[in-house]
């Protein structure tokens, strides 16, 4: 048995590895010029390249500074197409990987590699790495943030809680909504041990952070530029918040096998019976206007449009509620483990961001969270081979058609 688990554990590692070296493949025989919100990042490029300093271009750039700067120093020595333009993110997502891998490693764990590859059970994945989107730089900072706090820690080295301040910072820069992450940062620096040593730690990891994005929100008297387009509620989208909680609770489901323990207590009849409520309750309250993969449906299928947002609205409620209270219960059940908590509270922060962006909802929102989500589910694997596989092509089935379907084969 122990054999047999031996050789599964190698045959998942090489099936994941061949999914990234396919999906590699796929981005880079695209011929489709650069398009969407792709144009958008690329002139923030152009902008970075024609400043007559940084200064200027900080004062200038729309939205976060960090993709026209990582995108202009990776063009130095990659070509100027769009091939080149999108292995840019390619090499980033491997970048995170290998970082991941360590980070498991000085943790002791038994399947790094295996964890670190977990990556490809993210759908979400596949369209910010394969698409040249300013997503991949703030997450491959946050990974090392991650990376050298743990570090810090084990070492007990004051720089490397600089260093990691430093690297979350420039994290921030690239997706401002990272920063509401930096409680869980705290919590893992704290220890009421000794509150002295917790308070230096703290200090230490404060000033890298205000050294990258605390003189940026300085210079722009706030956490944007002056010139980004304000996308901010008017109102809280509350519908936003719940589909947030949605997309991350079907992507725990992908990624743990432990995440919604808590629900093995109901029988399946107490399931149904949740989904009948939030169903009815979102039916009669209207919170949540929720049509999965719009584009396809409306093309292929528009007489079902109506039934697919009844099912799928309470579909939506139910996994949100089910979210924030398995996020409650993993919190309190592992609160002792520091690392883990740090990844459910910086996940659950982020989360909730999407209640104060009013002009619409995208699930690249929730791949903000992708490194805390890789840890709360590292050594959660399903007893199962076959459940196991599965969740492995469904992700890589879902995330390979949004993809595309913005290179037009749909």
């Amino acid at each position: 048995m122990i054999k047999l688990k031996k050789i599964y554990s190698q045959w998942e590692t090489i099936f994941c590895l061949s999914i990234l070296l396919f999906f590699g493949v796929f981005v880079l025989i695209q011929e489709k010029p650069i398009f969407w919100d792709e144009s958008w990042y690329r002139d923030m490029v152009f902008l970075f390249e024609l400043s007559d300093s940084f200064s200027s271009y900080l004062d200038n750039v729309k939205g976060g500074p960090l993709y026209g700067v990582v995108q202009y120093y990776f063009g130095l020595i990659l070509p100027d197409s769009q091939k080149g333009i999108r292995s840019i993110n390619l090499i980033l997502t491997a970048l995170i990987i290998v970082s991941n891998y360590y980070l498991l490693r000085m943790l002791d764990d038994i399947h790094p590699l295996k964890n670190a590859l977990k990556v490809v059970r993210i759908p979400i994945i596949f369209v910010l790495s394969g698409l040249a989107l300013s997503e991949l730089p703030a997450l491959f900072f946050l990974t090392l943030a991650l990376l050298s706090l743990v570090f810090a820690k084990q070492k007990n080295n004051n720089l490397f809680y600089a260093i990691s301040g430093l690297c979350f910072g420039i994290a921030c820069a690239g997706r401002q909504p990272i920063l509401v992450s930096i409680i869980g940062f705290y919590y893992f620096m704290f220890s009421a041990d000794n509150i002295q040593l917790s308070i230096n730690r703290i200090l230490t990891f404060s000033l890298g952070v205000f050294l990258t994005f605390g003189l940026l929100v300085i210079k722009w008297n706030g956490l944007l530029p002056p010139n980004t387009p304000l996308i901010g509620a008017k109102v809280l989208a509350f519908d936003h918040l719940l589909l947030s909680f949605c997309y991350a609770a079907f992507i725990l489901f992908l990624l743990s096998d432990n995440w919604f323990s808590f629900l093995r207590k109901f029988n399946s009849w107490g399931l149904l019976a949740l989904f009948v409520i939030c169903a009815l309750l979102n039916y009669r309250f209207g919170f949540v206007d929720y049509l999965p993969m719009k584009g396809l449906v409306m093309h292929y299928c528009q007489d079902c449009v109506l039934p697919i947002k009844l099912i799928f609205g309470g579909f939506v409620l139910t996994l949100a509620v089910s979210n924030v209270s398995a996020f409650a219960y993993n919190f309190y059940s592992h609160r002792k483990d520091k690392l883990y908590a740090l990844a459910v509270i910086g996940s659950f922060l982020v989360l909730l961001t999407p209640i104060v962006i009013s002009e619409q909802f995208s699930s690249r929102y929730v791949g903000q969270a992708i490194p805390f989500l890789l840890i709360i589910s590292r050594n959660q694997f399903e007893s199962n081979t076959l459940i196991s596989l599965v969740k492995i092509l469904i992700s890589f089935a879902l995330g390979m058609i949004s993809l595309a379907s913005y290179f037009d084969y749909f």
